[in-house]
């Protein structure tokens, strides 16, 4: 099946071969997105209305229904129109003159011959999803694109045709990207432009503009579509057209050539599989409903509920324990404890019923995918214990030598990350919206804090949780619990600092908002950090957003003209330069995704200073101490070691005052390369090795690059990596060496393979935690945790 549409009771497809999918960088698409047959169903009883075998093939973006009538562009230059219920050909035109080379073949899929450069720009080059072959029919005219003096590059002619006889009627002001933007029938069925005219399909004349103060530009590549009263675009961006208020973010990517769909007072994003910087993907559906004012049920009296004012025995927490995510507030995934020089699995605790994490193929055997769901959150260890949740909603605690289960506690509802421990007690935000502090020791509830400003609940992925779930888990310090409530910024995010004992508020924030940039405002969509007194917030496709300690007035980055990154983590390097990127909150395991991260560098007071630096490898955040910086790159395969200092420096020479940043141009982004004498590491053999790129030429070095500062220590290749932390003496990792996951030791020095023993089944992203005593421990896609240490 091709393409679908419901009109009048009707359902009407179109068929053709078996979808050959290509993935490319960016995006997967068919190679053979078209069809020849048409049928029409009635759909309250099944039955077969009509049935046609079309003699040329109709490409799936080229047909539509409209008013009681089929509208399809054929393969030979042709346009035609068929009765919705009957299925009889009203008209045909098959004119070159009045049709150009519509549907020349060398135009079937041209996906990667385009790329942005800036804003309104399209030049050969890198892949971007376009939709080039796209109709839409509007009561005064059929949009289609005339491809016949459509050179590499440039934009297509747009043409209008007569919908009652298929008769041209003129040619349309080309877009800026080879789609085509939609107005509905309260504005007279005019189209609408990037710009915001409105252009008469009869005679392509400009008959006025929208009334929105500043115009309304859009840069989504993809369409964007009228509802009653509004705009919304294919990025998830609502505006009011009268007023030009913004109605909700752009939090989503709708596929380009679709854009977000509007029926029966509901309003759904497909999922796209463009790499774009939203957080959000699969399926989101908005619909109407009334005004909720969340904050009229803040109530901190209410909100907490105190089970026990027994406080518990601290733990004998140390600097070598890991008792938060990434072992500490600054999320250095780093840790001074020794591994041993031999580790051998020494115990596995599994769940009463495994998790079946198959992967599954879609439609291409060469291109598969997997739900990220019912996998364990990243597990922490201080004082002889373990402690993780999942996406059942269960809490655990592990006793660390024997991997027997202490105790448990069923929240309800998905957790999202990591729990924290401090001093006695154990702390832990649910998807329920709830924040939970027990005895880290018995389980023993003291106190519980509903951080969601109303008990209301969404589907999420297959789960059910609270519109304000705790994505962010908690983080301790100085005796004050932080966390924040909520996800997408459409409904409200809602960020606490309690007192850590009794759980007595301190401060809350919800006045505030995600700065938009290039991009929209996400949420919440990760852990929390702290640097130089303030509290920062990963937002997604926004940047992130920070909060004082003492006050939790918040202070919002303005990005350097950058393009926001997608990702969930946030950390602290050399205490004044920020890390930001990672995987998103919900991803599929076969995802090769090539996340951006950014550096941007903080003075004193916590305000960033300009420019903001990205680089683009992949996958994970990296992991750091004040010497070594170890990242992942090249869809994960190739592990490498960078100088801290050296790279610090090199953040901090690029500082500009904010008065300069216009002339200094947009952000750039410098790539480390490996000077000619660095090698790899003790490589194992494998097929999918990857070399690093080479260096830029000198003419292409305009602006300064890594090279300028050559800082990597060693780097090993042909590991795909799922996990990594840095310890005194080594970097450890749940990777996958000659196609089996294993535990793998490499020296810190060299990045030489030290040892490795086979993993019991395949490890979760960030899902490994180090204890005091250099034993490690790591989470699997079944449910189940390992122990690795001294055989």
């Amino acid at each position: 099946m091709k393409w679908i549409a419901v009109s009048e009771g009707i359902l009407v497809l179109l068929a053709g071969e078996t979808d050959k999918i290509k993935q490319s960088f960016m995006v997967k698409y068919p190679l053979n997105p078209v069809g020849n047959c048409l049928t029409a169903y009635e759909l309250s009883t099944g039955k077969e209305l009509w049935r046609h075998q079309e003699t040329q093939t109709i490409e799936e973006r080229r047909i539509a229904v409209h008013r009681g009538r089929v509208f399809a562009a054929c393969s030979e230059a042709s346009v035609l129109c068929r009765d919705l219920k009957t299925g009889e050909l009203q008209w045909e035109n098959h004119d070159p003159a009045q049709l150009g080379n519509l549907n020349s073949s060398s135009n079937l899929r041209n996906d990667e011959s385009y790329q942005r450069t800036e804003p309104n720009k399209l030049l050969p080059g890198a892949p971007v999803l376009l939709t080039q072959k796209a109709m839409t029919v509007l009561d005064k005219g059929v949009v289609i694109g005339d491809y016949s003096t459509c050179q590499k590059g440039q934009h297509p002619k747009l043409i209008s045709l007569s919908p009652e006889n298929g008769s041209f009627q003129c040619k349309l002001p080309s877009s800026d990207y080879p789609n085509l933007f939609t107005i509905g029938e309260d504005i007279d069925g005019n189209w609408w432009t990037r710009n915001g005219d409105l252009i008469d399909l009869t005679n392509g004349k400009k008959v006025g503009s929208l009334g929105m103060p500043g115009g309304f530009y859009v840069r989504n590549c993809g369409s964007t579509i009228s509802a009653p009263g509004m705009l919304i675009t294919c990025h998830g961006l609502i505006v009011d057209r009268k007023s030009g208020k913004t109605l909700a973010k752009s939090e989503v990517k709708s596929p380009c050539d679709m854009g977000t769909v509007v029926s029966d007072g509901v309003i759904v994003s497909p999922p796209s599989s463009c790499r774009c910087d939203f957080e959000n993907c699969g399926y989101r559906v908005l619909m109407s409903g009334a005004l909720l004012h969340p904050e009229s049920g803040l109530n901190p009296a209410k909100q907490l509920e105190t089970a026990s004012t027994t406080v518990p025995p601290p733990l004998d927490i140390t600097a070598l324990d890991w008792p938060t995510y990434r072992g500490n507030c600054e999320r250095t995934g780093s840790t001074p404890a020794l591994i041993p020089d031999l580790t051998v699995q020494r115990w596995q605790w599994k769940p009463a019923k495994p998790v079946d994490f198959h992967v599954y193929t879609v439609t291409n055997p060469e291109r598969t995918t997997s739900i990220p769901d019912f996998v364990p959150s990243p597990p922490i260890a201080a004082a002889g214990k373990i402690w993780f949740g999942d996406a059942s909603g269960i809490l655990r605690c592990l006793d660390a030598a024997t991997g027997q289960i202490v105790w448990s506690l069923p929240t309800g509802a998905k957790m999202f990350t990591a729990p924290t421990v401090w001093k006695g007690c154990l702390y832990a935000g649910s998807g329920n919206g709830y924040v939970y502090c027990l005895d880290a020791v018995t389980g023993r509830e003291l106190w519980r804090f509903h951080a969601a400003p109303l008990d209301r609940r969404m589907m999420w992925y297959g789960h059910l949780i609270s519109t304000w779930p705790i994505v962010t888990g908690v983080l301790v310090r100085d005796g004050t619990a932080y966390f924040a409530a909520g996800h997408q910024g459409i409904n409200g995010i809602y960020v606490y600092a309690l007192d850590a004992e009794t759980g007595i508020q301190r401060w809350e924030a919800h006045k505030f908002s995600f700065p938009a940039n290039n991009g929209g405002g996400s949420g919440a969509v990760g852990p929390l950090t702290i640097a130089n007194g303030r509290l920062w917030l990963a937002g997604g496709g926004a940047w992130p957003v920070s909060f004082d300690l003492k006050t939790g007035i918040s202070n919002q980055p303005v990005a350097d003209n950058g393009y926001p990154t997608r990702g969930g983590d946030i950390g602290v390097i050399g205490g004044n330069f920020m890390i930001y990127g990672g995987k998103r909150l919900a991803f599929g395991y076969d995802e090769q995704e090539r996340d951006e991260r950014i550096f941007f560098s903080l003075n004193e007071n916590g305000t960033q200073r300009f420019p903001d630096i990205g680089v683009r490898p992949n996958g994970m955040l990296s992991v750091w101490d004040a010497e070594m910086f170890v990242q992942t790159h090249h869809s994960n395969v190739l592990l490498e070691a960078w100088s801290v200092p050296k790279l610090t420096t090199f953040l901090g020479a690029q500082i500009v005052s904010p008065k300069d940043l216009a002339s200094n141009g947009p952000r750039y982004y410098p790539k480390w390369v490996p000077p000619p004498e660095a090698k790899p590491a003790n490589p194992p053999s494998s097929p999918n090795s990857t070399n690093p790129p080479a260096p830029p030429s000198p003419a292409a070095a305009k602006k300064p690059q890594f090279l300028d500062t050559p800082m990597q220590c060693w780097h090993a290749e042909n590991y795909e990596v799922r996990a990594v932390a840095l310890t005194a003496n080594a970097v450890v990792a749940a990777c996958k060496i000659n196609k089996a996951w294993v535990f793998a030791t490499f020296n810190r020095s060299t990045g030489e393979l030290k040892s490795s023993s086979p993993l019991p089944s395949e490890p979760t992203y960030s899902g490994l935690c180090v204890d005091h005593d250099g034993s490690v421990f790591i989470t699997m896609r079944d449910g189940s945790i390992a122990s690795f240490g001294k055989s």
